[in-house]
């Protein structure tokens, strides 16, 4: 099953990458990485959520050929990708809410 992330302006309207689509196997190892399900994000605002996105990119570049999650068929390279378009919207749109669907 897959899922979508967008962000919306202080106004309500969407800014930055339309729909980032992501699958709950990506979700399981952000969960993983995070302690957070992706879920969790809706409704927070970018710069809240930024630093823990961070520590995640930076955990899995780390350990990309080793990161292990007992509960998902992502690959470590789809979830990077995932998370660095989550962490580059979310620095270019500070303010912007997280909208999971």
């Amino acid at each position: 099953m897959t899922y979508d992330i967008s962000f919306k302006d202080k106004n309500g309207n969407y800014v930055g990458d339309d729909w980032i689509s992501y699958t709950s196997s990506t979700g399981n190892k952000v969960k993983a990485l995070t302690g957070y399900y992706i879920s969790n994000w809706n409704g927070e605002r970018c710069e809240n959520v930024a630093c823990c996105l961070l520590r995640a990119i930076n955990t899995l570049k780390r350990r990309i050929d080793s990161f292990f999650c007992a509960e998902d068929t992502a690959s470590n390279e789809d979830t990077l990708a995932f998370l660095e378009k989550v962490y580059d919207n979310c620095k270019r749109y500070p303010d912007a809410a997280i909208e999971v669907i």
